[in-house]
């Protein structure tokens, strides 16, 4: 009993120094049990959902809810644990994971082949956006080691003098700039939406929204509604020949920087290690309808 919550931490610690002893810093540990502290040594289980919509639910709001206890990297299993979900359930999961820290499948059937035409080319389409924003997601890791700032965010903790967005808790920012809406209920093809203040744009066609107020926004089966903020300037990989997100990068990746108009000046991080400085991006509005991006730092491979 007076070992209940430690005897996790001692055992994360004990399996970080052993792995850290032969492969100096070159591994992930990934734990199911934890307690405060423990995210120092060890990525953490998302726990065993069943492979429903009400365990796409729980994981959600588990993800937000770990993360707001200071635990930022975790990760949830796509499709749920033991059952076969739907395909739907599957579909739904896999976008959630795909703006999650760690991005995985595990338990049986979990394969997006099990689960028809559809499945597999959604599946296709977020392992490939997962692969286009993974620099970004990295350097969100890094700076959340160093700043203590998690990777995923709730509505209260990303913007706490925001009334309009205090009480929802079912979206949440991810790598600061990226507004997650995971879709979770059966046969939905819409959801609303709390926009904090400000401006925000759709990641995938660009469309303008200004905040401050609840909108119904359309989420169809092979859709996420994710929006980016004001002003980001995110690094990013892309198709070298189509410049196109969710297309293969398959030996064919160029680097790249999403950026989103600024309607005051930003300044970003992007660490491309733990050891570097990192390139810092500056975004500020001029004038016309223009703005202008300066950098500098060590890590300047997406000028």
């Amino acid at each position: 009993d007076e070992m209940h919550n430690f005897y996790p931490y001692y055992y994360n610690q004990a399996v970080n120094t052993a792995w850290n002893t032969r492969l100096k810093g070159d591994y992930i540990l990934f734990a199911r049990a934890g307690c405060a502290g423990s995210q120092q040594y060890a990525a953490s289980f998302g726990g065993d959902q069943g492979s429903t919509f009400e365990g796409l639910r729980q994981a959600i709001m588990g993800g937000i809810s770990i993360s707001s206890s200071g635990f930022s990297v975790w990760g949830s299993d796509i499709g749920g644990l033991s059952a076969t979900p739907t395909a739907e359930v599957y579909m739904r999961w896999l976008q959630f994971s795909a703006f999650s820290p760690l991005m995985r499948a595990h338990g049986f059937n979990k394969t997006p082949w099990y689960y028809g035409t559809e499945a597999q080319n959604s599946f296709i389409k977020y392992y490939w956006l997962r692969e286009n924003l993974l620099d970004s997601i990295y350097s969100a890791n890094i700076a959340s080691g160093k700043y203590g700032t998690p990777m995923m965010q709730s509505m209260q903790m990303a913007f706490p003098d925001s009334n309009n967005v205090k009480a929802v808790s079912d979206q949440y920012m991810f790598c600061n700039d990226l507004l997650v809406c995971p879709v979770y209920t059966e046969g939905a093809r819409s959801r609303d939406i709390a926009f904090p203040e400000g401006i925000w744009y759709d990641l995938f066609t660009g469309e303008k929204v200004v905040g401050g107020s609840t909108k119904t926004v359309e989420a169809l089966l092979d859709e996420i509604p994710v929006y980016i903020a004001s002003g980001a300037v995110m690094p990013i990989t892309l198709s070298d020949t189509t410049l196109k997100l969710s297309d293969s990068i398959s030996g064919t990746g160029r680097s790249a920087l999403l950026i989103t108009p600024p309607t005051t000046e930003k300044t970003t991080e992007f660490f491309t290690d733990t050891t570097s400085d990192p390139t810092t991006y500056s975004i500020a509005p001029t004038s016309g309808n223009s703005f202008k991006i300066t950098s500098n730092g060590s890590n300047q491979s997406n000028g």
